[in-house]
């Protein structure tokens, strides 16, 4: 009776053991990067060109929106961001390309800078703030909200820009409803630049 308890109790230990390793942590699968990406590609008013260069800040975005995470809103007023997928860079660096390309392709200004290195000597200046970067599940829109502001030599004015487009209520539907909600956020503030920058 002694070795049979002794042997049931290294069978228990063993299998203690065993049972141990189905405690740790699953590995998960590695975390995907996304580029927003999207192509300006804007229907701009024809103005006269302007000898002066236009310097963009870089773009300050509201937090959660200043991260690399991708959001999306299953219920209102409740915000995740998805688990796997993230973009490869904060969206307001693709949103600051986005809107120098549309201006810069207006060739409405001499020159167009972007960026750390814009020195506003002599030019107007855009800022852009982020406020709001995210995927509606239950309406199945994606919705993007920021706000522009453009010294131009001495007259400054600011405008709101509010972009909703449809996309899936999947990842495949942030993607892409991200490209086209940014697309079109950049059109209309180099719409707005564009026309509000004489």
């Amino acid at each position: 009776m002694n070795k049979l308890t002794s042997l049931l109790g290294v069978c228990l230990l063993l299998c203690g053991c065993s049972l141990g390793d189905l405690t740790q942590p699953v590995n998960e699968p590695p975390i995907g990067q996304v580029m927003l990406q999207s192509v300006a590609t804007c229907n701009l008013p024809i103005a006269a060109p302007l000898s002066r260069s236009l310097f963009i800040q870089e773009v300050d975005a509201v937090a959660p929106y200043d991260q690399n995470a991708m959001w999306y809103s299953p219920e209102p007023s409740e915000l995740k961001s998805y688990s796997y997928h993230q973009w490869a860079a904060p969206p307001a660096i693709a949103l600051q390309q986005l809107v120098a390309d549309a201006i810069r392709n207006s060739g409405r200004y001499g020159s167009v800078w972007a960026g750390a290195t814009a020195n506003a000597a002599g030019g107007n200046v855009l800022s852009l703030q982020l406020l709001s970067f995210y995927q509606d599940i239950g309406a199945k829109t994606v919705h993007l909200r920021m706000v522009a502001e453009l010294n131009n030599q001495n007259k400054v004015s600011s405008q709101v820009f509010d972009v909703t487009v449809p996309a899936s209520a999947d990842y495949a539907g942030m993607v892409s409803g991200a490209g086209e909600a940014a697309n079109q956020a950049a059109c209309s503030v180099a719409k707005w630049v564009v026309t509000a920058g004489s």
